[in-house]
């Protein structure tokens, strides 16, 4: 009689503990529940013995390791955020966080990538360099005719800032006119230039009224020049220039100024010995430069043009003849007639234009 009165103060009794609720064990749903202090549908603390549903503020499933907080529980997903957010013992586990670009070379764009909560030292968020140890190469960076892909595009030298113009050669002369592409290298049919004054005849290039080369000379001690022109000359024209002796007061030198933009072989013949030098102005192609005479003969050329040379003191030959520097006559020793046609079979050209005089300083070819 006393066993069942004190059954009847306490309660159902369990394993667990004291069941909260019940008069008696009629009846009884003997259950676990915890207390949910943060609502988040997970208990925390020390378990509690009850008889039926949990009551409110109390769930039948543990595991809040912070039951102050609605945003940390077993179901909740891990955070960059220094915190334990899933309660598995471990802080920002399995996150992968932000990405971060390795930035070895400096140049503000990162290469290889890793993820994390931290940004590693030097890192950006910004990638996409192709070769991280070479600050010259990157996105944005102008491409250069060099073989590299400066600008990580995985195209190589396109659109180069520093690359060629070239310009269409429909008449393949060498000259060019509009249309004109940029590339690094020589695309077939294209030159470097866009001096062709008509590119649908080889014959005219630089300058389309070849019709009329004409020569010039500066005569001193009261000579006067010869001069004849053929009108109906093509390219590459003949051109010949001679006299007898330089101005005596030059030291032995003479000037032939090209000032013609066409395609050319210059002939100089001098009796006495000169020192020629001949300037390129006006771009022209000087093919080839003859030079006779009966003294040796001295050449200062353009870059690159080949210069023949026949004199009586050094060679013994000639082209034809020795010298010539009157036209039609012959005088001092020369025979201007052979030197004509000595040069022309040489070159297999017909004489544009003539100029000479007997005492000269200067040539103009215009």
């Amino acid at each position: 009689m006393l066993l069942f009165t004190l059954l009847s103060l306490t309660g159902c009794v369990t394993e667990t503990g004291i069941v909260k609720g019940g008069d008696d064990d009629t009846g009884c749903a003997p259950n676990v529940v915890y207390d949910d202090l943060d609502g988040d549908g997970y208990g925390a603390g020390e378990p509690i013995a009850a008889c039926g549903p949990a009551e409110s503020g109390q769930v039948i499933v543990n595991g809040d390791c912070d039951d102050s907080n609605p945003d940390v529980s077993p179901a909740a997903i891990e955070q960059c955020n220094d915190v334990d957010d899933d309660c598995d013992g471990e802080v920002d586990d399995g996150v992968g966080g932000a990405t971060w670009y390795a930035d070895e070379d400096g140049d503000g764009v990162g290469g290889a990538m890793t993820t994390g909560c931290e940004a590693p030292d030097g890192a950006l968020t910004t990638g996409g360099d192709c070769d991280d140890n070479n600050a010259n190469i990157a996105p944005g960076v102008p491409e250069l005719c060099d073989g590299v892909d400066q600008d990580c595009d995985t195209f190589i030298d396109e659109d180069a800032e520093d690359a060629t113009t070239w310009y269409y050669d429909g008449d393949a002369d060498g000259y060019g006119v509009e249309p004109s592409v940029k590339n690094c290298a020589q695309p077939p049919g294209f030159v470097s230039n866009d001096d062709d004054c008509d590119d649908t005849d080889a014959a005219l290039a630089l300058d389309c009224e070849t019709g009329d080369p004409a020569g010039s000379v500066v005569c001193t001690g009261g000579y006067l020049p010869y001069t004849f022109t053929d009108t109906s000359a093509t390219e590459p024209e003949l051109i010949l220039m001679g006299v007898y002796e330089p101005d005596p007061t030059k030291g032995g030198a003479i000037t032939v100024d090209v000032d013609r933009g066409a395609t050319m072989v210059l002939h100089l013949s001098s009796y006495t010995a000169v020192d020629w030098t001949i300037n390129n102005n006006a771009g022209a192609t000087i093919d080839e430069i003859l030079v006779s005479g009966y003294d040796a003969q001295t050449v200062n050329a353009p870059s690159g043009v080949p210069v023949t040379i026949r004199t009586a003191a050094t060679t013994g030959t000639s082209f034809g003849y020795f010298c010539g520097y009157s036209l039609p006559y012959n005088y001092g020793g020369c025979d201007t007639d052979k030197l004509i046609a000595g040069v022309e079979s040489y070159t297999g050209l017909t004489m544009a234009s003539f100029a000479g005089c007997y005492q000269a300083r200067s040539f103009k070819v215009e």
